[in-house]
């Protein structure tokens, strides 16, 4: 990215417009909803904004200190919209808190985390950047950020020669590395009017308590775990005791009430007593 831009975008108040609206975005984290409009659906875009990003072909700002994604912030032009069948998607690339956690309750691709992109990659260049990747759960990324991404897509299909103004930012409590879920601003320059999005999407999937300080996860469904573990496992728990155990562990088939965890021992710890046989 330009450094005058950059520094320019840094001082932006605007680039930090989420912070007005975290005590509404947390208002409402229990409520069963994937997403909340702010401010009325209108997305807060400066002048400045929309004269600068225009020919700005770098799409993300450096990761924080702690490695997470920061902003997304691009002008899309539709007559360079990339055909999304095309675009394989592979990659290593590990976001903060990122976990391979299967579960066949999760009837669209068993997979609790995906790797989700904060602009989507059919309006951006084929190369995947890990400044542009979060870990997000299943309902965030197709019930949540799908739902936009498709609605500009079928929008700069039918206006080819239009410019979108498109941010996207991720909000993490603390120095938690999932993020709670991100707000996204969407601006149709040539007509402001006609494509106007201000929204904040909730990362999280019902049926599961997640611990968003690393993405560990407490489900009823059976868990489980692909790749390298990293010091994450499995473990059940067996809630009329209050004791976890190994899946190898013989007294499992006896816990007739279970609870499953997909995470680092030292998280379970925190609410459960470890088995005194099978975990030393």
């Amino acid at each position: 990215m330009n450094n005058e831009l950059k520094k320019d975008l840094d001082d932006n108040e605007n680039m930090r417009v989420m912070d007005e609206y975290i005590d509404l975005i947390e208002e409402h984290w229990k409520d069963d909803i994937t997403c909340i409009k702010l401010n009325k659906n209108k997305p807060i875009f400066t002048e400045d904004d929309k004269k600068k990003l225009e020919e700005n072909e770098d799409l993300f700002f450096d990761l924080d200190e702690l490695g997470r994604c920061r902003a997304a912030f691009t002008c899309i032009v539709g007559k360079k919209l990339n055909n999304i069948e095309s675009l394989k998607f592979k990659s290593r690339i590990k976001p903060t808190a990122w976990k391979s956690i299967g579960c066949e309750a999760i009837k669209d691709g068993k997979c609790l985390y995906n790797r989700c992109h904060l602009i989507a990659r059919q309006f951006y260049i084929k190369k995947v950047n890990k400044r542009g990747l979060i870990t997000g759960t299943r309902n965030f990324n197709v019930d949540g950020m799908f739902e936009y991404e498709d609605k500009v897509a079928n929008y700069i299909k039918e206006n080819p020669e239009h410019h979108i103004l498109y941010r996207v930012k991720p909000y993490f409590r603390n120095s938690n590395l999932l993020a709670c879920g991100v707000q996204m601003e969407i601006l149709d320059l040539d007509d402001e009017g006609k494509l106007s999005y201000n929204v904040f999407i909730y990362n999280k999937q019902h049926g599961f308590t997640i611990d968003y300080r690393n993405g560990d996860v407490y489900s009823d469904n059976p868990l489980s775990l692909s790749g390298k573990r990293l010091g994450y496992n499995i473990y059940v728990i067996d809630k009329d005791t209050g004791k976890f155990h190994k899946e190898s562990c013989a007294s499992v088939c006896d816990i007739k009430n279970k609870k499953y965890f997909a995470g680092k021992e030292q998280t379970i710890e925190e609410k459960y007593c470890k088995c005194d046989i099978c975990i030393s």
